[in-house]
């Protein structure tokens, strides 16, 4: 309703209050988390990250599945629909 950059955002406090709320947790993130810089530094100054990686073949697969890429056309978009 409010757009991408109000989503992350909302994205960002709800982190942030998780995090204060929690000493310990465990935080299943999609990989778009980070694609707002304040949000990759609070996780970089407060979380120990584990991070995951894909064969970009795989990552491709999943969107053509899923038959649409959330990102698409954004600049922040990590993998686009062109190069799967």
């Amino acid at each position: 309703m409010y757009g991408q950059d109000a989503f992350r955002r909302f994205e960002r406090r709800a982190l942030a209050r998780v995090l204060k709320q929690h000493a310990r947790a465990v935080i299943a993130a999609g990989g778009s988390l980070v694609t707002d810089p304040a949000t990759y530094q609070l996780l970089q100054e407060q979380c120990f990250c584990v991070w995951l990686r894909a064969a970009r073949k795989s990552t491709c697969a999943r969107h053509r599945a899923r038959r649409h890429a959330p990102l698409q056309g954004r600049s922040a978009a990590l993998v686009k629909s062109k190069s799967c």
